[in-house]
């Protein structure tokens, strides 16, 4: 091959190299603009009228985690708040929130909520809780079906008297301890962990909450319910 034809091919070698460069610069330049126009409109419609927008806001932000996976977490964020904002906002005398099922991440707004009783939390994605020293009187907790690993935040809880743990990831009755400063604890519901599998577990959850009626074959859903 001639010194001519190599330097030729070196040459369209580093075009294609070039242009694909331009090309992928092209494509980031457009989904930051896209993302940003979109995110401005959530942010714009949350301020006009939330609930007249909810279904637009919530599709948009559904859209912007699948354009923009670097910042798919902040998007999630901004769900979450706002999902917990609509719930925070349709809460009545009954003093009970329900946020069952809404593919919860993570719980926000704790502050807004000293005085709920009630607090239903299930089939959701958390997989860790912050801030729930702030429900001074909870009486009833609903965290089954989500991913927990710990229940740390659940310390000195004054008035929590039935908490629902079932389906989560719960590794040992170790971490079960936080839940010995809860002075009113009734009834614990724990099926569906990875601790329910350790030896003599029953025995340890009875040592370790005494007073405490402990469930580990069933949950809520199989009799009474939260």
């Amino acid at each position: 091959m001639s010194t001519n034809a190599i330097g030729l091919q070196h040459f369209e070698l580093k075009l294609a190299t070039d242009l694909h460069s331009i090309t992928f610069i092209i494509m980031h330049n457009n989904v930051v603009f896209m993302t940003g126009a979109m995110l401005t409109r959530v942010l714009l419609m949350k301020a006009v009228d939330p609930v007249l927008y909810e279904q637009q806001i919530m599709s948009l932000l559904q859209q912007l985690q699948a354009l923009d996976a670097t910042r798919r977490t902040y998007y999630r964020d901004i769900r979450c708040r706002f999902l917990v904002e609509r719930a925070i906002e349709n809460l009545d005398k009954s003093r009970e929130l329900q946020l069952t099922g809404q593919g919860l991440t993570m719980m926000f707004h704790l502050e807004l909520l000293p005085l709920v009783r009630t607090l239903d939390l299930s089939d959701n994605m958390l997989t860790v809780i912050r801030g729930f020293s702030l429900l001074q009187c909870l009486e009833t907790l609903n965290l089954s079906k989500n991913q927990l690993t710990g229940c740390q935040p659940l310390k000195h809880l004054p008035r929590l008297a039935r908490l629902d743990l079932t389906h989560n990831s719960l590794p040992s009755v170790d971490s079960l301890s936080p839940l010995r400063s809860c002075a009113r604890l009734q009834d614990v519901y724990l099926a569906g962990n990875p601790l329910c599998q350790e030896d003599c577990a029953a025995d340890k959850l009875r040592e370790l909450l005494p007073g405490v009626e402990i469930h580990v074959s069933r949950d809520l859903s199989a009799g009474d319910s939260v």
